[in-house]
């Protein structure tokens, strides 16, 4: 991701605003990016959020809060400079939002309900069906 930000700062110095994805990923729509990029009119970083569903566990701990937490997705959109400054090649976080300063201004997105991650070989399978359940909808409206 480092040089691919390195070339934007190069080739494109008056960049505001850049969203970061996964190819494994697929399903991220114009809507959503136009979203994305409309609301960092207002915030420093907007990042893909979803609430867990499943029971969630901590070693040692008996009942763990769910509520307390929600996974981080890509997309994750940035204020350019922001993230330029920041971002670290060398960091272990996986979460690149997780690495500007703790007061940036981050809109936590929890409309993006399927934001499938092909991960396994199975995951395919699951892809092609929403594709097509995908496709069927919107050629009958």
């Amino acid at each position: 991701m480092k040089n691919g930000l390195d070339f934007i700062a190069e080739s494109y110095p008056s960049c505001k605003n850049v969203i970061i994805n996964e190819a494994v990923r697929p399903f991220l729509t114009a809507h959503i990016v136009d979203e994305y990029l409309r609301l960092l009119d207002d915030y420093d970083v907007v990042i893909t959020a979803q609430h867990i569903t499943d029971s969630l566990g901590r070693e040692g701990e008996s009942v763990t809060n769910r509520d307390e937490y929600y996974l981080i997705q890509a997309p994750e959109a940035f204020r350019f400079d922001l993230l330029y400054k920041h971002f670290s090649a060398e960091s272990p976080i996986t979460a690149t939002v997780q690495q500007l300063p703790a007061n940036s201004k981050v809109m936590k997105f929890f409309d993006f309900k399927h934001n499938m991650k092909i991960t396994y070989p199975e995951d395919l399978l699951h892809a092609e069906q929403m594709m097509r359940h995908y496709n069927t909808d919107n050629t009958s409206k």
